[in-house]
């Protein structure tokens, strides 16, 4: 009997288990303050096809800590500083805020080429062997970053506005300021996305770097900065500012429908 329990804790002990997961919880609180928003867009936006996919990005890509470690600081940093050098009470400062609403499109093309890393590259099979079509999937993963990394970053950044300089800007800019942001992600996933979500072990996405990266972020930090400026002299008031963003929900909802019937068509043919 000692014998067996020896071997046995030899066993549990010796034996060549699968390394601890680099993964995080998939229960945070900022996905606990986005639940709401999350339910919203599950009902008006993902359609049911997309859901899964949706659904496991969603959760996913949050609680990879390579993801989180190697693009949150991408973003955050810059965007303290800026914040720190806006200042309402000038017109020059007022102007960097407005270019502020603007900067999370800037930081979409080094966050898109995390989206396929995983720590788990096993998990994949349960994507593979579901009938679902790549195109469901792209689309459900497409809005899955939208709503869990781009929108609270509009969202914050809208608030911040508000109370650090004043409601009418924050009106004025952070509606258009989402739109564009949603067509810079439509834009840039094909070309930054070079493979599925969540499918590739991280030390293989280095090559990636090996693009256009550097040259594509600062193209689009260089038309997201003549936006924001438009935006910020031409808007003339909250009113519009809510309308345009209203404007952009129904071109968004319109072009979705339009832009998922177009892939169909080409991944049957």
């Amino acid at each position: 009997v000692l014998g067996s329990v020896a071997f046995t804790a030899l066993t549990f002990f010796a034996a060549p288990f699968p390394p601890v997961s680099l993964g995080g919880s998939t229960r945070t609180a900022l996905g606990l303050i986005l639940y709401p928003l999350r339910m919203l867009a599950t009902v008006l936006w993902v359609r049911p096809e997309e859901r899964a996919a949706f659904d496991l990005a969603y959760d996913g890509l949050p609680a990879e800590r390579e993801f989180v470690v190697r693009t949150y600081p991408l973003v955050a940093v810059p965007l303290a500083f800026l914040a720190l050098g806006a200042d309402a009470a000038t017109r020059e400062g007022e102007g960097l805020y407005a270019i502020l609403m603007f900067a999370p499109a800037t930081y979409l093309p080094a966050m898109l080429l995390f989206v396929p890393g995983t720590s788990t590259p096993g998990a994949r099979y349960l994507m593979d062997v579901s009938p679902m079509r790549p195109v469901d999937e792209m689309q459900g993963a497409l809005k899955a970053v939208a709503v869990r990394f781009l929108a609270p970053l509009v969202l914050g950044l809208g608030i911040m506005i508000w109370l650090r300089a004043s409601p009418d800007l924050a009106l004025r800019i952070a509606p258009i300021a989402g739109f564009t942001a949603l067509w810079t992600l439509r834009f840039l996933w094909t070309r930054y996305v070079t493979s599925p979500m969540l499918s590739t072990p991280h030390d293989e996405l280095g090559s990636a770097w090996e693009g256009d990266l550097t040259g594509g972020m600062m193209g689009v930090a260089l038309l997201m900065t003549i936006l924001a400026l438009v935006a910020w002299l031409r808007i003339p008031s909250a009113t519009v500012g809510l309308a345009l963003g209203g404007l952009g929900i129904v071109i968004e909802l319109s072009y979705g429908r339009r832009k998922r019937a177009d892939l169909m068509a080409v991944h049957e043919s």
